[in-house]
């Protein structure tokens, strides 16, 4: 009796796999070197420090407008390095300081407002009092 010897049909090429993975190695590295330039991110930031600046941060939270100003050249510095993913982070923050520092701004001359209405409505209110 002759044989003919049969080939197990179960073994797959194995190339397929090896390219796969190859690839997905190639695509999470590529992404990872293509994180955009946070311009946005910047752009607010910076628009958030002049605005707390104007409401007058720099007298009222000093501390926080300069982690904000500090933060934001910090990220003008990182996207100049090409380091746009800590840029980015640094931007956000750069933005949350400034806003703090533009409600801590606006809450204390709230305050001061509010202490200068009071103490006109005791003035006016000892002057009704004299008058009667």
């Amino acid at each position: 009796m002759n044989s003919i010897p049969v080939k197990p049909r179960c073994a797959a090429p194995r190339w397929p796999v090896a390219t796969l993975w190859v690839g997905l190695a190639i695509f999470m590295l590529g992404g990872c070197a293509s994180v955009p330039k946070p311009e946005s991110q910047l752009n607010s930031a910076q628009q958030a420090v002049y605005q707390a600046d104007g409401a007058g941060a720099g007298q009222f939270a000093p501390s926080e407008m300069r982690q904000a100003r500090g933060r934001y050249e910090q990220a003008r510095t990182l996207v100049a390095d090409g380091k746009h993913l800590a840029a980015r982070r640094e931007a956000e923050l750069a933005q949350a300081y400034a806003e703090l520092a533009q409600a801590k701004a606006l809450a204390e001359r709230a305050a001061q407002k509010a202490d200068r209405a009071e103490s006109d409505v005791a003035r006016l209110a000892a002057e009704a009092g004299e008058s009667r």
